[in-house]
């Protein structure tokens, strides 16, 4: 889904408070080969050609007061190889919208192109701290956008134009809270990962300084630590859509690995019924770090603890490749598109096989449904317990978010979406429709 989206806080101008100014504009570094991101457009464009979208707005102004301004948004959208959403909203805190249209909606078939377009108009509120930041947003729903930083004065005297005397920029004093939310076992050697939540309870909202999860005593870019556990998931997010509070999910894994499981543990090793830990720390620019600690007790394989393989994790499977899409089976038959969170359809049990690494993927909604290729092509239902079909592994990828699905059955056979719809079979190496990720 290629979708437009406004996230708007307050702009400067000088007739009658609060007056902003533009001081900075800020083009998302996206870091992906297909997507480009300047001021005023963004350009998506998927390497295999199943779809391609075209962002386009009206500059913002660099100054504005009380009366507000208007912003035009345009979307094009062209589907040659399947069907594409594309839509402009606007929303956020501290302004009203005038004429608010319901929005931009563009739906492109086979071989269609279509386009929308929409004006705005917005106005700053009343109440806006004075010296403060606020930022404006235009870009791409579950994509990448641009930052219009402004500046507040609720005084005009004594500038020309009746513009405020430059502010020195301040930020909230918002301290960032979080701790961690893990079980307190895990099995050595045993997969799945265990996925552990660093919950964050407050962060600087107003700003475009990440939240960053670094780990200081990590020895390889595998998530490998001293203490033998490999824990993936550092790195850097935007805060702008987060609400509180926000889970950020580790996967955790006690090395030893078992021979062909892809878990890159090398020489590195949990003792048995011993305690270990890693240090970790989340950080927002401009506050101070929160240090925490992972402890967790590794029990020996065969041991009576309540690791996590024993457990089993709930998530929602969404792909890589098509931003948005999860698997899911709320029209009956399984395959991949937009859900909403409610949709229990869209919830997976990962279960462990015992004695293995692979596990199964059984629906929350449908507790009788599991992921197959019984059949020959991927399918959810019932199932016998001795069915490999049912039976995949997951393949952790370098850094830890994402994972490929192999099935054990037919081992060359993996969950992909490379011709628009779910299969199961060979891919190429670089295939990201063959690349997906949980979210909890």
């Amino acid at each position: 889904m290629v979708a437009a989206w406004l996230l708007v806080a307050p702009g400067a101008r000088a007739q009658q408070a609060p007056y902003l100014e533009l001081v900075e504009t800020v083009p998302d570094q996206t870091g992906s080969h297909w997507v480009q991101v300047s001021p005023g457009a963004i350009s998506l464009r998927e390497p295999q050609g199943a779809y391609a979208g075209q962002i386009a707005w009206s500059a913002p102004p660099a100054t504005m007061d009380a009366t507000g301004f208007s912003i035009t948004v345009n979307v094009q959208v062209q589907g040659p190889a399947a069907r594409i959403q594309a839509g402009g909203e606007v929303g956020g805190s501290g302004f009203d919208i005038v004429e608010n249209p319901p929005g931009i909606l563009v739906l492109a078939e086979v071989g269609e192109s279509k386009s929308g377009s929409a004006t705005l108009t917005v106005r700053p509120r009343s109440g806006l701290a004075d010296g403060s930041i606020a930022e404006l947003l235009v870009g791409a729903s579950f994509g990448p956008h641009v930052i219009y930083r402004y500046r507040v004065s609720n005084t005009a005297g004594g500038t020309t134009g009746g513009m405020p005397p430059p502010l020195p920029p301040q930020m909230p004093a918002e301290t960032l809270e979080a701790v961690l939310d893990c079980p307190s076992e895990i099995v050595r050697s045993a997969l799945p990962s265990i996925i552990c939540n660093i919950v964050i309870t407050r962060w600087r909202r107003n700003t475009s300084a990440p939240v960053e999860v670094l780990m200081p005593a990590a020895i390889d870019t595998f998530g490998n630590h001293p203490s033998g556990l490999q824990v993936l998931g550092a790195g850097s997010h935007d805060v702008f859509e987060w609400d509180s509070p926000y889970n950020w999910s580790l996967l955790v894994f006690a090395c030893p690995s078992q021979q062909g499981t892809g878990a890159n543990c090398y020489d590195s090793a949990t003792v048995p019924d011993a305690p270990a830990s890693v240090p970790i720390i989340v950080r927002q620019k401009g506050g101070p770090d929160v240090n925490l600690l992972l402890t967790m007790n590794v029990i020996g394989r065969g041991g009576t603890g309540t690791g996590g393989a024993g457990q089993g994790t709930t998530a929602r499977i969404g792909s890589a490749w098509r931003a948005g899409d999860f698997l899911h089976i709320e029209t009956g038959a399984l395959t991949t598109g937009p859900i909403l969170l409610d949709w229990l359809s869209a919830r997976w049990q990962i279960e462990p096989v015992a004695g293995t690494p692979f596990v199964r993927f059984r629906n929350h909604w449908k507790p009788d449904h599991y992921i197959h290729v019984e059949s020959g092509t991927v399918a959810a239902g019932p199932i016998s317990p001795d069915w490999w079909s049912a039976m995949w592994l997951i393949e952790p990828l370098e850094g830890g978010r994402y994972v490929r699905i192999r099935n054990r059955w037919r081992e060359n056979d993996y969950l992909h979406i490379e011709t628009g719809t779910l299969q199961a079979g060979p891919i190429q190496p670089g295939w990201w429709s063959a690349v997906w990720w949980a979210l909890q």
